[in-house]
């Protein structure tokens, strides 16, 4: 094998360049051939992502569980504070336990937005695809849920 730059500026015969370029194309254009150990395998199934397994429509649906507040302390980890900080973590997050729905509670923000609709059209409520009883099942409950804490309004 020829160093190419090297034998081109020597100034050979014009047919003997010709063939040294071609033959350094073909060897740049052919990949050589991957061996089958090369090529890492599929992961288990069990290893895929849930999320990646169902698609953006089977989004995860908050826990159904209804944990109290007197269990505060025992459901959220404050992680390794300083002992001097672990009892105003405490305080705070007592004061501030709305924010994590205890008791099934949910709480209203204050605000109003206004959404801009086309002069004289109709809302409507339709689904934007079609679901499975079992999902659909669980879309129910989970407005009624709403609904019945006055998290939403029936419109």
């Amino acid at each position: 094998m020829y160093d190419v730059v090297e034998y081109l500026q020597r100034g050979n015969d014009k047919e003997e360049k010709c063939q040294l370029l071609t033959d350094a194309a073909q060897e740049e254009k052919v990949p050589e051939p991957s061996k089958e150990e090369d090529i890492p395998p599929d992961p288990p199934p069990d290893e895929v992502d849930k999320q990646d397994e169902w698609g953006p429509k089977m989004a995860e649906t908050p826990d159904p569980e209804v944990i109290p507040l007197g269990e505060l302390r025992e459901v959220l980890d404050v992680g390794q504070l300083p002992e001097h900080l672990r009892e105003h973590t405490w305080e705070m997050l007592q004061k501030n336990a709305a924010a994590f729905a205890f008791d099934g509670c949910l709480q209203q923000y204050p605000a109003e937005t206004h959404i801009c609709t086309e002069e004289g059209a109709c809302p409507i409520a339709v689904p934007m695809y079609g679901t499975s009883p079992a999902k659909r099942q669980v879309i129910v409950e989970q407005l009624g849920a709403w609904i019945r804490q006055e998290v939403i309004e029936p419109s």
